[in-house]
C-alpha cells in the first residue's frame, strides 16, 4: 500500500496533496486549541485513511469522538473527497 505521507521526517512540501491536507486540517487547528489541544497528522495512505493523534487537552476528552467525526473528519471529506475515514491512533 503506497503511502502518501508518513509525517515525521518527511517534508509536507514534497507532494501538494499532504500540503493541501495539511491547509484543511489547519481549519480546524483553531478549534482545537480553543479548548487547549491540537490535531497531529500522522499519515494519509492510498485507501484514503487519515490516520491523526489527539494532543494537549483534546486526548483527554471524552467528547473526542464526536469532534472527530463531527469536525475534522467532516472538513477533511469536504475538501477531499477520496477520504474515507479518519482514524484517531
Amino acid at each position: 500500500m503506497e503511502m502518501w505521507g508518513r509525517f515525521k521526517g518527511r517534508s509536507v512540501q514534497r507532494d501538494p496533496r499532504l500540503r493541501q491536507l495539511e491547509e484543511t486540517l489547519a481549519t480546524v487547528q483553531a478549534y482545537a486549541a480553543s479548548h487547549g489541544g491540537k490535531v497531529e497528522l500522522l499519515e494519509w495512505n492510498e485507501s484514503g485513511e487519515v490516520k491523526i493523534k489527539m494532543r494537549g487537552a483534546c486526548a483527554f476528552c471524552p467528547l473526542v469522538d464526536l469532534t472527530v467525526k463531527s469536525r475534522i473528519e467532516r472538513t477533511l471529506k469536504d475538501a477531499h473527497p477520496e477520504i474515507v475515514r479518519v482514524i484517531v491512533v
